[in-house]
This record gives structure tokens, sequence and C-alpha cells, in this order.
């Protein structure tokens, strides 16, 4: 009779530390508070130290979260520049990514071909994402 409440308590043990791992926690840690305390106070313990666990785990995430919908500001030198202008047949907006000035452009609109003109205004492409 002895052998088997041993031999249960050994069981619930690897039960109890089976729920600490799936809750995130440490299972060995859980076995062994199980073990010597009792796989009951070894669940309890479990259910109240995965409690902040658990909001610590929410809160990184939510920083995360924040951090990288951040706009992030690139130095000058690694901004992407294009140039803007309108289209002189149509009047709807140009946009170009690797041309220079004098160079020629063909609208998306209308499917004139333009010279960039020396007007042109630079914008930060990662505006306009296609």
């Amino acid at each position: 009779m002895f052998g088997l409440i041993i031999v249960l308590w050994i069981i619930f043990c690897f039960v109890v530390a089976s729920t600490w791992e799936k809750k995130g926690l440490s299972f060995g840690k859980g076995f062994v508070i199980s073990l010597f305390f009792s796989p009951l106070v070894g669940l309890l313990m479990g259910i109240f130290e995965a409690m902040p666990a658990r909001e610590k785990n929410q809160k990184e995430t939510e920083e995360k979260n924040e951090k990288s919908s951040e706009k992030t500001e690139l130095p000058p030198d690694k901004q992407r520049i294009g140039l803007k202008f309108n289209c002189p047949k149509c009047g709807k907006p140009i946009i170009v990514k690797f041309l220079k000035v004098g160079e020629i452009a063909k609208c998306h609109n209308c499917g004139a071909e333009v010279s960039v003109p020396t007007d042109a205004e630079k914008v930060n492409l990662e505006e306009f994402r296609e």
C-alpha cells in the first residue's frame, strides 16, 4: 500500500511538472517542489508563479510591437530618395526612383514620355510604397 502511494505521488509530481513546463516555467523546479511539499502545493505554486510570468511576456510583446510600429527615421545618406513631378499631359503625379533630371520618364497614367524637370521635388520613397 505504501509503495502505491509513493508511485502515485511521483506520477502526480510529473503531471504538475509538465503543467509548469506548459506555462513556460521550469519542469525541474515544478517537479522538486511537488516532490518535497506535495503535488497540490506544486500545482498551486505553478499557477501563481505563472501569472506574473505571463504578464511579463505580454508586456514585452506589447513593447516590441510598439517599437516595430514606430516609424524609424533613416539618416539622410541612407534614405531612399526619389523625384516627384506632375505629368505635363494629364497632370497626374509621377514619382521616379532611379532617374535624374533630364532623363526620360514614362507616365503610368497616360503613357506619355516626359523629361524629368529641374524643379522636380525630392521625396522620401518610404512614404510611397507600391
